[in-house]
């Protein structure tokens, strides 16, 4: 087996940060975008350091001309070194090298190769491409960096004819959303102020706020995860907002009619919504919006549907909450807690995936029948409502009780339909880099 070590970093602005080196297997630290690890180090420069590790067990170091790593205080330009307990900084990040005992190696090893056979299944199955520089620690990173409630405002400053960035100038790179983490606090403690004054002062008068701002919380700051996402910034939270309320009413009504024409509730009972509730919400988000051309993108067709099933999700949500609220406190709670905090797994990354798709397919073309035949778009339709039906089953996962069996499904069936939104993503950011080659030969 190959010789392995983790370079690690400990301390400073990319905290957390680590890379496996392997020999003779140059490894690039810097802000360009090519660099195995994206430095978020104000010091580190776009190509600040490479490093490779040797045959004979050294790790040589190399840096940009005029800048130094310190090796144990000790300032160096470019050396070799025997990896040990050494402490490296990196601008102002400290780093060490790490080696994995061959148990936990093997089973990291393992669990990589599994993950990536599960995600090669999915991509290949649904048609989205495979992540490429996707990493959850990159994408988390500024989400306890300290911020100004102005960074906060600007940050939705967006999708007006003068804050539209041109193509040329989108940012087709990760983005690093960290606004949702703030409101989804901000919310839960909101929340947690509700439920405090309801028990302490048991007013009746407090229970629509508490189902308000409990429905409401985390599908919302889903909602703003998917707007910090959107690379091409085209799209106004004003927009987002109007279309999260009057496409979650009307997608609400839309499913309703099915069910009733449809009666597959008599055939499928609660797993019928998987069909039903996904092409209303769906065909919701292509009456209101496939004909508008200044939203060509497949972003703009995963945020459109987020938010049409961020409405919906909320409107279902307190429609539970109340029913349940009926009897007791205890159920009117449970019900909010559960639904919320499996909301980023179901009907927003749903109907942001379908609508991701049917983006895909159209372009900048207004609304065509022929849409709905396309393969690209109809194996993500089918793969989002056979999610669904499954959420609905009554079934778990085998071999764990109630309620972990169900949880465990809920969880698996949301890293599944992650995986299908972020390899839309990912073929979006794919679009905005060829729209921005294809401009340059204009």
């Amino acid at each position: 087996m190959e010789s392995q070590l983790y370079f690690y970093c400990l301390s400073g602005p990319d905290k957390g940060k680590r890379v496996v080196l392997t020999k003779d297997a140059p490894i690039a630290i810097g802000k360009n975008i090519n660099a195995n690890i994206l430095s978020d180090d104000p010091f580190v420069t776009d190509e600040y350091v490479g490093l490779t590790l040797l045959d004979s067990e050294q790790v040589a170091f190399n840096c940009s001309h005029g800048y130094n790593i310190f090796v144990d205080g000790a300032s160096h330009q470019s050396c070799q070194i025997i990896p040990g307990n050494q402490q490296i900084r990196i601008g102002s990040s400290i780093w060490k090298f790490i080696s994995p005992d061959p148990v936990t190696q093997k089973s990291a090893q393992a669990a990589n190769k599994f993950g990536s056979y599960f995600q090669e299944k999915i991509t290949n199955v649904t048609g989205v491409s495979r992540l490429e520089g996707f990493k959850l620690g990159h994408i988390f990173s500024s989400v306890f960096k300290k911020r100004s409630d102005e960074e906060i405002e600007k940050e939705f400053i967006v999708g007006t004819s003068e804050t539209t960035p041109s193509i040329t100038n989108i940012d087709t790179n990760w983005a690093k959303p960290w606004v949702f983490f703030r409101l989804l606090i901000l919310s839960i403690g909101v929340f947690l102020l509700f439920y405090y004054a309801f028990v302490r002062f048991n007013n009746q008068l407090l229970v629509p706020g508490l189902i308000f701002v409990g429905t409401f919380a985390i599908p919302f700051s889903c909602l703003i995860f998917f707007i910090e996402m959107h690379a091409p910034r085209n799209i106004s939270l004003y927009q987002v907002i109007k279309l999260m309320f009057i496409g979650g009413i009307i997608s609400l009504i839309i499913s309703l009619l099915l069910f009733d024409l449809t009666k597959l509730s008599n055939w499928l009972s609660a797993s019928a919504a998987g069909i039903v509730e996904e092409a209303g919400k769906l065909i919701t988000v292509v009456l209101l919006m496939a004909n508008k051309k200044r939203y060509p993108w497949i972003f703009n067709g995963l945020l459109l549907g987020a938010s049409v099933g961020t409405g919906f999700a909320i409107f279902e949500s307190a429609g539970y909450a109340f029913l349940y609220g009926l009897n007791t406190l205890d159920n009117l709670t449970s019900i909010i807690i559960a639904r919320g905090v499996f909301s980023p797994f179901a009907h927003i990354i749903w109907t942001a995936a379908a609508a991701g798709a049917f983006w895909k397919v159209k372009g900048s073309g207004n609304f065509k029948w022929e849409i709905f035949s396309s393969s690209k778009f109809l194996k993500v339709l089918a793969a989002v409502m056979i999610l669904h039906m499954l959420w609905n089953a009554p079934f778990g996962i085998p071999l764990f009780n109630y309620p972990l069996s169900y949880y465990l499904k809920y969880l698996l069936l949301g890293i599944i339909g992650w995986i299908i939104v972020l390899g839309l993503m990912q073929d979006g950011l794919k679009q905005l880099n060829q729209a921005r080659e294809d401009s340059k030969l204009e």
